[in-house]
Order: C-alpha cells, then sequence, then structure tokens
C-alpha cells in the first residue's frame, strides 16, 4: 500500500478506537445501511432484489465452502466485510485475484465515501491499491451522476407493496357500487 493509505488507514483505526462505540454504530448504521448508494451488500449493486442475486449469493457461499468454511455470521454471503474476512484467510495471489472481480463496486462505493468525507473511504482506496485491476471510471462517473434521495423516502420505494392486478384490468362486478 502507498503511504498516504497506510497513514489514512492509521488515522481510521485511531478514530474508531478512541470513539464512543454506541457513537461509531450509530454512524456506521446511517453511513451504509440507511443508504442504499452505499450497501455493503455487494450483488445488491449488480442484481438488485432479482433472482439473479439469489443465484449469485448461492454461488458465493459455495465458494466459502470449497475452502471448508461454515459462515456462522447472521449475514448475507455477499456483505462486504464477509468477503474481505474470506479474502484475509486466502494466499495473496488468490486475494488480489477475488478482489478484482468486484472492483468497480468497490471504486464507486470508495467514490461515495471520499465525496462524503468519509474516514471509511481509505478502506476502498486500499482494496482498489492491491487489486491488480482498477475500477473503470467511466463506471464510477455514472453511479456518481446517480443522487441520493432522502434515504427514508428510498428504503420506503424499495420496500412498497407492489399491487398484485393493474387497475385498469380489474373488473369485478361486486366491487363496484
Amino acid at each position: 500500500l502507498s503511504a498516504k493509505t497506510k497513514d489514512g488507514l492509521i488515522t481510521l483505526a485511531n478514530h474508531l478506537q478512541h470513539s464512543v462505540l454506541i457513537d461509531l454504530q450509530e454512524a456506521y448504521v446511517a453511513l451504509f445501511d440507511r443508504n442504499p448508494l452505499l450497501s455493503l451488500h455487494l450483488f445488491e449493486h449488480v442484481h438488485g432484489d432479482s433472482k439473479d442475486r439469489g443465484q449469485a449469493m448461492v454461488d458465493l457461499k459455495n465458494l466459502y465452502n470449497e475452502k471448508n468454511l461454515t459462515m456462522t455470521a447472521r449475514e448475507l454471503p455477499d456483505y462486504l466485510p464477509l468477503f474481505l474476512e474470506y479474502l484475509s484467510l486466502l494466499p495473496v495471489a488468490e486475494t488480489k485475484k477475488l478482489v478484482a472481480q468486484p472492483i468497480n463496486i468497490i471504486g464507486i462505493l470508495g467514490a461515495r465515501l471520499k465525496a462524503k468525507d468519509s474516514l471509511y473511504s481509505v478502506i476502498f482506496l486500499a482494496l482498489e491499491e492491491i487489486s491488480p485491476i482498477k475500477p473503470e471510471h467511466e463506471e464510477i462517473s455514472k453511479a456518481l451522476a446517480i443522487k441520493e434521495k432522502d434515504t427514508a423516502i428510498a428504503i420506503d420505494d424499495a420496500w412498497q407493496e407492489k399491487p398484485a392486478f393493474a387497475a385498469n384490468n380489474v373488473n369485478c362486478q361486486t366491487c363496484q357500487g
């Protein structure tokens, strides 16, 4: 890692070490869990809630199982901290190869965090530095053009129940009157 990135990681570690835990937890949840654009679930950025995301998670969990690792965390396999913990158990060459696969997502998240002046952005910079493939600047630019909605509204929109039938297709005689 570059000296600048190492210094940033030390700054982040010192901040985490010297802050009140409940304040750190509250800030973390507000940053990552309440903001869909900063979700740490990798496949959410690629597949959304489609069926493809489910299969991708099954494939990732099988990758963990191939190394005789059984998930004990109550988390989805595509949760970035879980994926990074998995990578930490692998030889360096394999880690570099696998961290390169979601590098555009990592780059986008890092750029969004940097725009928010978040100390966490340095983690994503470090991941970019160890990856043999670099994020595509065009992909990052397109992603940064997407503006955040109010997070509460965005979450409500994402979870709003869709009607089973289109209103103009309903033809129910008992419904009239």
